[in-house]
């Protein structure tokens, strides 16, 4: 939520692309602040009960939102836009290194403003539910540590651009961010 109103805060015609954004709890967090900022949002799931859901809790931001639904493998070729910033949340856990690589030089090639942010998530290697997570519910992640997620990087197209890793509050989650 932080990173979106800090984008929009610096740019009020901010144009963004959050990939995986589910319910959308971090725009829910702040529509009101961005509700009358020109501020245009791609919200891209695969689920689409997930994005209905979002459509109906940011009536605030409503007319902002352009909601996609599809497999993010099959539709990234269709995603054309430029944008401000971009934040991939919860989806490289499923994903493997050649795949990320892949979307991560189409995003930056393609999709990414000259001056603008990719962002992502990866749960971290070492989570302590990781047991309850597999046998319990059949959800499997594909954990990574810091150097995993340098690899990712150095393995990518990408260049002249900088990478900053960093755990959440909970350590559970490592948050990656291209500048």
């Amino acid at each position: 939520s932080r990173l979106i109103l800090n984008t929009i805060m610096d740019n009020n015609e901010a144009n963004i692309l959050i990939i995986g954004c589910g319910s959308s709890p971090d725009l829910r967090l702040i529509q009101k602040q961005i509700a009358n900022t020109s501020a245009q949002f791609t919200l891209f799931d695969m689920d689409e009960g997930a994005l209905m859901y979002s459509a109906k809790m940011l009536k605030d931001i409503n007319n902002q939102c352009k909601f996609v639904q599809g497999n993010l493998l099959r539709s990234i070729k269709t995603i054309e836009e430029r944008f401000d910033l971009i934040v991939i949340g919860g989806v490289f856990d499923y994903l493997r290194d050649k795949t990320i690589t892949s979307i991560l030089n189409k995003l930056y090639e393609f999709n990414m403003k000259p001056e603008g942010g990719l962002f992502f998530t990866n749960i971290a290697s070492g989570n302590p539910y990781r047991t309850w997570m597999e046998y319990g519910f059949n959800w499997e992640l594909i954990e990574r540590d810091e150097q995993n997620i340098r690899q990712l990087f150095e393995k990518s197209d990408i260049v002249n651009k900088s990478l900053n890793v960093f755990k959440e509050e909970t350590g559970l989650t490592y948050l990656a961010a291209i500048k």
